[in-house]
């Protein structure tokens, strides 16, 4: 039977261990976003759509910033 420190420090790894998983997520999200971003400036500026072409990639852009947030 584990005693309550070993079950303390059990839950302080856990805790720690989710933190450094929730630090690794948000940076991939964050490099995902930048390469978005990057990319929808470039199709913006070389290629020849119509600002209604142009609004889908944006809006869902928006999207996944907003997706971000909550």
């Amino acid at each position: 039977m584990q005693n309550k420190a070993d079950l303390e420090d059990i839950a302080q790894t856990t805790v720690v261990k989710q933190a450094q998983q929730r630090a690794f997520i948000m940076q991939n999200i964050t490099q995902l976003e930048n390469d978005i971003w990057e990319s929808a400036s470039q199709l913006q500026a070389n290629a020849s759509l119509t600002a209604n072409e142009y609004s889908m990639p944006v809006l869902g852009l928006i999207f996944l910033l907003n997706a971000k947030t909550r």
